[in-house]
């Protein structure tokens, strides 16, 4: 299945979809009373889920176009909020603004409220083992642990923020703010905040695709659908004109996109060398070594080595080359402590 990009064209009534170059713009589901909320389940046949505030349910059907069954997965919705609906495994997130709670159901279960007692939350991401929200009532990001516990704050919201993602691979966290025309980006811990794509024009769903290295949003003023590169550069319009976007998703199917580690320690212990990938220094490369289903690999060289993390998001890679003494592969070894560093020596 090639990548794509899906939204919601609320004037349209209609979900459509595109290359996420922008080519080969179609319809995938039309006729829709009030589409508001859209999320992508993939797998061997991807699975389309969106949420209608007329029929105030959650739907899922295949994410090609066709004519498909459409089943209803979540009944009776109160009044869910913004572009917002995520997937936990098999559970779904979304916020709502009139009961002032983060919901969640299994597929066809009944809604229950995850957290209570909000102010006005907006958008919900899932990562890690943690909920993240945005609420413009309390102008904050908010996390919790999806196995429950008290929510604390992370980082400024404000109160003209939309949409957030979370990117566990780089251990960050994307939102957008229609006030300041800008898409922010932060740690999971909420540090390192700053803006990371400005002069842009009322920015609003915003979508990720982490093996690309690529963050999606609408501007949708301008009826436009553009992207960037995850380090903020890169910026181009992928397509204009659209009548109304609103929500938004995307399939993330391209090649794992390799990150470079610079920064690391070593010490030359006369015929041992060793190096060290602290989690204070590259968190995301030691978070991903220590994440399931992770391939840690050396590929040692007579003057040399790299280092490959291999996991769902981006690769990680380390190249050391030139060293002054030869490199004896049969004596040399990597070990990693989880959460803490990468040694090799």
């Amino acid at each position: 299945m090639e990548a794509k990009v899906y939204w919601i064209d609320v004037s349209l009534k209609k979900i459509q979809r595109a290359n996420v170059d922008g080519s080969c713009v179609e319809d995938v589901v039309s006729d829709l009373p009030s589409p508001s909320a859209l999320a992508l389940q993939p797998g061997a046949k991807c699975q389309l889920l969106w949420s209608d505030l007329q029929l105030r349910r959650v739907l899922r059907r295949s994410a090609e176009p066709g004519e498909e069954e459409v089943e209803v997965l979540v009944e009776g919705l109160t009044a869910p909020t913004g572009s917002s609906l995520t997937l936990d495994g098999p559970r779904i997130l979304w916020p709502d603004l009139s009961l002032k709670q983060i919901c969640v159901a299994e597929p066809g279960g009944e809604a229950k409220a995850l957290v209570k007692n909000l102010q006005s939350p907006n958008s919900v991401a899932v990562g890690d083992g943690q909920v993240y929200w945005g609420d413009f009532g309390t102008r904050k990001i908010h996390k919790l642990s999806t196995s429950g516990g008290s929510n604390e704050v992370i980082a400024p919201y404000g109160k003209n923020s939309t949409s957030l993602v979370v990117d566990t691979a780089r251990g960050k966290l994307y939102w957008t703010n229609f006030g300041t025309n800008a898409i922010y980006r932060a740690n999971l811990d909420g540090r390192d905040m700053q803006p990371l794509i400005t002069d842009l024009e009322s920015p609003s769903a915003l979508a990720l695709a982490s093996k690309a290295g690529k963050l999606y949003w609408l501007e949708r003023p301008r009826g436009k659908l553009r992207r960037a590169s995850v380090e903020g550069s890169q910026v181009e319009d992928v397509l204009s004109n659209l009548p109304d976007p609103w929500a938004l998703a995307v399939l993330d199917v391209g090649e794992a996109q390799v990150v470079p580690i610079e920064k690391y320690s070593w010490t030359d212990e006369g015929e041992v060398l060793k190096v060290y990938i602290s989690e204070s220094s590259n968190p995301a490369a030691v978070a991903a070594a220590g994440s399931a289903g992770c391939l840690l690999s050396v590929d040692f060289q007579p003057r040399g080595f790299t280092l490959t993390v291999r996991s769902d998001g981006p690769q990680f890679q380390l190249r050391i080359l030139g060293l002054l003494q030869e490199v004896l592969p049969e004596k040399c070894k990597v070990r990693l402590s989880v959460g803490k560093r990468i040694t090799l020596s």
